[in-house]
């Protein structure tokens, strides 16, 4: 449950250009399901398959295919975009709309998804924060799950609940959102429950009550923080006169301590409507059948009011000339100069033209951003960052931005280095060569999207269908979308670019937004501001030379000298674990398992023991350091520049990552830039190489993280609590001090990486996902193979990790300002490492999560959203570890403290209730249901040193399922210790 602001216009036309390449996330796909298992051809298997028992072919290769070109779609002509046919919708008697979709992969599960046309923008002058506060009425009480029992029933049918999971508010819409297991009671339960948020709210007058500090715990996390404060002031510039002026979702404040059950009531009945909302359903189940449930459910809901007429019509208002905000808070550690061109909203945007639009824009601002990161990347900026972002606060307002960060110190050069950039735009435009970088980059995304358009993720349709319902938005299917996409990127070059950009420079004015830290130095006044914002096209600029084309790879391929040993492994093909596992003489073993759970998706992850366990004292620093500097360096003879333009036109997401114990390479690419990935990897460890510009910026970064510690109250208390348990020490504490900082040096920045990433022995390399086998091994063999090495300098991981202090440490923090506070509660206890008790320590966060929200949020009000997680570290010292994490006005630290004790006493003592472990275990056995390439990655690393790790991982359901509610009571005594535990309470200064 949350708010949220719009992000229309040009950013969302990419989402739905690129839609498809977001599928290809892996979240994973249920253990078993017959839709889910692929036959040689690639393509879903008719034959029923007993759940549990996956088609052995699921891991065989694919059959290549000799066919047409992998991207031979017919263009779309001009005009109005077509709607997938696969998608069963129409609008009931009663003006009631829906969106039915069957997709069964990943299958057997449901994504629900109630859409209300209506947000605060629709609120009367007496309903402030009202159509947010209704929204989080919903889930304490309808007729049929009156005051809390909702929430109960959803995590009994195993769906996650928390804050912004389930809903949101914006100014125009308010969403629900469920996901089920698809089983007949799920289901059930899922369109009542959706039907019962239309149509039978409660409103109780105690819950209304109860539920007001949840509300304003939620307003103090959104405004009465740095980035709130400011958002408050850019909403003002951007809304003012308009229809949503003072209209905003969270509210205010002393709305919400007065809200009643009367104005609730009376939004809900005028907006909560048949004839304005939609239903979605999305999952793996008959359409036509579940269209029949929907007409028979939802055709006889009636509207309990008559419509508002006339409806407000909620319409963003252009300003007539050019806007300038300049603002300070003092909780700001960074500075930000943004550059937009607000404009209205191209609504429906369901023509090819409205898309060829949107997408120029996004090209144009990426472009721009570019062109400043590579200055950051050479050394020749004074700014740390540039991106695009948005300011598109509501739908009918279109309003991507620029913008660039930098230290407070420098925010006056970060400014400066925006209208640089403008001026060259308007000057001298853009090159063919430039635009191309950002055009192969959406180019890539998008085939690599169209490759895996059968594995659509449920959620993913269903977001899309909601945005249809609302805006208009297009819902073509993937031949259409693909067609479209390379249309548009097809005809883009730098003149027709720079002509889209300038002709909506020309006719809109201009919005900067110049916000920082009090000390935020360099800024001008906002005439001077708007002084040179006119005066652009005669600033004194030299045009940018053309950096020209760099190729598409990173090196040649190695020549094959060690073709590697084939071992034997005892996977688990029921849960998609069946590698080859291949041992070359550099001692890399290497671990290649084709699965189908998302087509052309791949999963890596490299990982060798030793990490922070294993270097110097002296060299802790740069440990914390190199993976902010080395991967921004370029490599070989590849400067940072060369690699981001090679690496940007591709799918390649791969970053290093330290630990205590281990460096590992991770991240995922599409399966045609598997070899791109490697190739990355293959030069970072043999030749890294580390600038100073790289160098400079990572240390800016962190020396204005640091320098105002107490404005980020977040990480003050983090380092609190790094120091409680760890002591004060670099090799445990998140962040280096300032003094730290100052002994890092580039040269042993760079030494220190080739330390832990130069021997390829000591690594297990995972390959998990939509590959062809021999052509991996093959890669492998060219990449790996290839690499220094050797088995017999494998490093051990140290036991260097110190018992936690013996007792009850309480410290408070003071930092940031107005009225936010934090709770953060630590406990450590050994742990067996045993399958039985990582299962214990899911099973109790879950219920500690639980109860937390029952007891502090639902029934005291105190917060918004109390979290706590527990888990078992593995290596060198197994400790079970639990952390809690509550938020909340600073007058009732001390309360929340004594309630989050009082919960955990009583957990101990008297064991979770039966809702409480029935709601648990649920929500574990529909997580353990489902494999992701991701998962699969890490348990298969394990497994090398660790023969238990398959097992474990198999047989979690076997072991859920035998746990008592005795056994997770004992289990909650030993580990949540009232007598060693600490206590980090964060008040603002």
């Amino acid at each position: 449950m949350g708010t949220r602001w719009r992000t229309y216009g040009t950013l969302v036309a990419l989402v739905a250009i690129t839609a498809a390449a977001c599928s290809a996330t892996d979240p994973g796909v249920l253990v078993g399901d017959a839709n889910s298992v692929t036959t040689q051809t690639g393509k879903p298997d008719p034959v029923d398959t007993t759940p549990g028992e996956p088609d052995p072919t699921a891991a065989s290769e694919p059959e290549p295919d000799s066919t047409a070109p992998p991207f031979s779609v017919a263009p779309v002509p001009d005009g109005e975009i077509p709607i997938d046919d696969e998608i069963i919708r129409g609008t009931l008697d009663n003006g009631m709309a829906y969106y039915i979709r069957e997709n069964d992969r990943p299958g057997a599960q449901l994504e629900l998804r109630l859409a209300i046309n209506a947000g605060s923008g629709l609120e009367a002058d007496d309903q402030s924060a009202v159509a947010h506060f209704l929204e989080h009425m919903l889930f304490n009480g309808t007729e049929k799950y009156p005051k809390n029992e909702l929430i109960s029933e959803l995590q009994k049918q195993g769906s996650e609940f928390g804050a912004d999971i389930n809903a949101y508010t914006s100014f125009d819409e308010t969403v629900y959102m469920l996901a089920v297991p698809n089983e007949e009671e799920s289901t059930t339960t899922g369109l009542e429950i959706m039907h019962q948020w239309l149509t039978a709210a409660t409103i109780d007058p105690q819950e209304v009550v109860k539920e007001r500090g949840v509300v304003l715990d939620e307003w103090r996390r959104s405004e009465e923080s740095g980035w709130g404060r400011i958002s408050v002031q850019i909403e003002d510039v951007l809304l003012s006169g308009t229809a949503y002026e003072g209209r905003n979702p969270i509210g205010l404040s002393t709305a919400i301590e007065s809200m009643t059950p009367e104005v609730l009531r009376r939004f809900y009945d005028a907006w909560y409507r048949p004839d304005n909302a939609a239903l979605v359903v999305v999952g793996d189940f008959d359409a036509e059948e579940m269209e029949t449930r929907v007409k028979e459910l939802f055709g006889p809901v009636e509207a309990r009011a008559e419509s508002p007429e006339p409806r407000e019509e909620l319409q963003w208002i252009e300003r007539d000339g050019p806007q300038v905000l300049i603002a300070h808070d003092a909780d700001l550690t960074e500075s930000y100069a943004e550059f937009s061109l607000p404009h209205q909203a191209t609504i429906p945007a369901d023509t090819v033209s409205s898309q060829r639009d949107q997408l120029t824009q996004y090209i144009a601002l990426q472009t721009l951003a570019n062109r400043l990161s590579d200055d950051v990347r050479r050394g020749e900026a004074e700014f740390t960052s540039a991106e695009v972002s948005s300011v598109e606060w509501v739908r009918t307002m279109s309003a991507p931005s620029l913008m660039i960060t930098s230290s407070n110190a420098q925010a006056g050069a970060g400014y400066n280095a925006l209208l640089d950039e403008l001026a060259r735009v308007v000057q001298y435009g853009f090159s063919d060569s430039e635009v191309a970088r950002v055009v192969d980059s959406i180019r890539s995304q998008a085939e690599a999207g169209y490759e895996a358009r059968d594995t659509t993720q449920d959620a993913r349709y269903a977001d899309q269908y909601v945005e249809h319902f609302l805006t208009g938005a297009a819902i073509p299917n993937a031949d259409d979308q693909f067609a479209l996409t390379t249309m548009v990127l097809d005809e883009l070059d730098g003149a027709g670019v720079t002509d889209a950009f300038l002709g909506l420079y020309e006719i809109t004015p201009p919005l900067l937004l110049l916000y920082g830290g009090d000390e935020a130095a360099g800024l001008p006044s906002e005439t001077d501001a708007l002084a040179e914002l006119a005066a652009v096209g005669r600033r004194q600029v030299s045009e940018r030379a053309d950096a020209g084309e760099v190729g598409d790879t990173l090196m040649d391929r190695p020549a094959i000298d060690d073709e590697g040993e084939e071992l034997e492994y005892a996977g688990d093909p029921r849960v998609y674990l069946a590698p080859t596992y291949i041992e070359f003489a550099n001692g890399a073993q290497v671990l290649i398992n084709r699965t189908d759970i998302v087509d052309n998706f791949v999963s890596l992850h490299i990982v060798g023991p030793g990490g922070l366990t294993a270097v110097a004292d002296d060299d802790v620093a740069e440990v914390y350091m190199m993976n902010e500097v080395v991967p921004f360096s370029g490599v070989g003879d590849l400067d940072a520049v060369q690699v981001d333009q090679i690496l940007g036109a591709s799918t390649v997401e791969v970053f290093p990552y330290p630990s205590y114990t281990e460096e590992f390479f991770g991240g995922e690419t599409s399966t045609d830039d598997l070899e791109l990935a490697l190739q990355w990897i293959h030069q970072s460890m043999i030749a890294p190489r580390v600038t100073q510009a790289a160098f400079d910026t990572a240390i800016e970064r962190n020396v204005s993280m640091m320098s105002e510690i107490d404005a980020d109250p977040d990480l003050a208390a983090q380092l609190a609590l790094d120091v409680a348990r760890y002591g004060d020490t670099p090799r445990f504490r998140s962040r280096l001090t300032l003094a730290e900082l100052e002994t890092v040096t580039p040269e042993d920045v760079e030494r220190v990486w080739k330390d832990r990433f130069g021997n390829a022995g000591d690594f297990v390399w995972v390959i998990s996902g939509d590959i062809d086998v021999d052509a991996t091994i093959e890669l492998a063999q060219s990449y790996i193979a290839t690499l220094p090495g050797s088995a017999d300098d494998r490093e051990v991981a140290k036991d260097i990790i110190p018992p936690p202090p013996s007792g009850v440490i309480r410290q408070t923090v003071e930092a940031g300002t107005g009225e936010k506070a934090s709770l953060s509660v630590l406990f450590t206890e050994p742990s067996d490492e045993s399958a039985q008790e990582q299962v214990y320590a899911e099973l109790l966060g879950h219920v500690l999560s639980t109860r937390l929200t029952a007891h502090i949020r639902e029934e005291r009000g105190a917060t918004y959203s109390p979290n706590a997680s527990t888990f078992v570290t593995t290596e060198p010292t197994p400790w079970v570890v639990t952390s809690i994490s509550v938020s909340g006005s600073p007058d009732d630290m001390a309360l929340i403290a004594e309630l989050v004790q009082q919960d955990i006493t009583a957990l101990g003592a008297e064991g979770p209730t039966d809702d409480e472990f029935e709601g648990a275990v649920a929500e574990l056995e529909n997580s353990y249901g489902y494999v992701s390439n991701g998962v699969l990655t890490q348990v298969l690393a394990a497994s090398i040193d660790d023969p238990d790790a398959i097992g474990d991982y198999v047989d979690r359901a076997e072991v859920l399922a035998d746990i008592s509610i005795e056994e997770l009571t004992e289990f909650a005594k030993r580990v949540l210790d009232p007598t060693q535990y600490i206590e980090i309470t964060q008040l603002p200064r």
